[in-house]
């Protein structure tokens, strides 16, 4: 992909779901490596009527 250029990207993600119960919490990431630390990559979301974008994320509730 070329730096500054804009390009149509669709993502189809798997069914997934994560029920967090009260007073969950999540385990400390494990430390970076040296080589991605090093090279950050960087994505913008372009929402504008000339570039138009979403996402969905469905909430299930509680009681299904």
């Amino acid at each position: 992909m070329e730096p500054g250029r804009v390009y149509e990207i669709t993502i189809e993600p798997q069914a997934t779901s994560n029920y967090f119960a009260p007073g969950h919490r999540t385990p400390t990431p494990p430390s970076r490596s040296a080589s991605s630390a090093a090279s950050p990559w960087h994505q913008s979301v372009f929402h504008d009527a000339a570039l138009p974008s979403h996402i969905v994320l469905p909430i299930i509730p509680e009681d299904c």
